[in-house]
This record gives C-alpha cells, structure tokens and sequence, in this order.
C-alpha cells in the first residue's frame, strides 16, 4: 500500500504484511493531521479485533481440549475395564470347552463300553464284597476243619 507524506510530499509504501510503520523514515514526528495516522489507527483496530477473536478461539479450544482428554480418559478407563471383563469370559470359555471336551471323552467311553456308570456298577461292586466276605469265612472256616482232621487224625 502506498501513501504520501504530509511532511515532505514523498510517495511512502507501506509493508502490511511485516510492519504498519512506513519504509519512509520521516526527519520529524508525524504529526495528528497526518495520512498514515488513520491507516495506523485502522490496522491497530483490526488487530485489536483479530486478537479478541484469537483470544475466543483460544479459549474454545482450551475447553474443548479439556473435555476432549476427560473424554479420553474415560474411555482409557471403559477400555480396561472392558478388556479385563474380556479375559474374564475367555478364561471362563476356555474352562468350559475343557470341561465339555472331558465331558464328550467321558460319553465316548461309556458308549464304547471302556467306562461304566457308577449306578450300573454299584449293585456289581456290592455283590463283589458280600461275595469275599462270604468266601473268607469260608476258607476261614475250611482251614478250622482241616485243623480239626488234622488233630484228629494223630
């Protein structure tokens, strides 16, 4: 942007996008009826405009960033949670498909005939020691009369 100086009627340019000072060096002070004091005036203005509305947006994001790591966070601690209910289940399943696995070995052998249920069994294995105790008190009382002949016999 190109001005003049009131001062000494030289055509002054102006930088806007590194300084709002004239690339004119003036040998005295500008003075109020000057036609950069408007110019100045105006982006001093603007400025002040730009940095309120920085200063908005600043705090914007601050609270959004805020609520942003609190959200984060919560979800951290609903991940963990989540994850340690997830080995829970899988630890739960795993027991359960060995319990089923053992289960389904078990009916295979009672169906192939290598296992036999205990209410099959039961009368089997009562008869069994009724039978031993029968036989042993029979060999007990075997032996008694074998004794006797024995002692009769001399």
């Amino acid at each position: 942007m190109s001005a003049t100086c009131k001062n000494c009627g030289t055509a002054v340019e102006i930088d806007i996008t590194t300084t709002l000072t004239p690339l004119h060096k003036h040998p005295q002070p500008l003075t109020s009826d000057d036609p950069l004091i408007p110019y100045v005036k105006a982006q001093i203005d603007d400025l002040t405009a730009q940095n309120s509305n920085l200063v908005a947006e600043n705090d914007s994001l601050s609270s959004k960033l805020v609520e942003s790591t609190e959200g984060r966070m919560d979800l951290d601690q609903q991940l963990t949670i989540t994850q340690m209910e997830l080995q829970t289940a899988q630890r739960e399943i795993k027991s359960l498909q060995e319990s089923q696995k053992h289960y389904e070995q078990l009916l295979a052998m009672i169906s192939s005939g290598q296992l036999i249920e205990k209410k099959d069994v039961q009368p089997v294995i009562e008869n069994l020691a009724y039978e031993s105790q029968r036989r042993s008190q029979i060999e007990s009382s075997k032996l008694k009369l074998e004794s006797e002949l024995e002692d009769l016999s001399k």
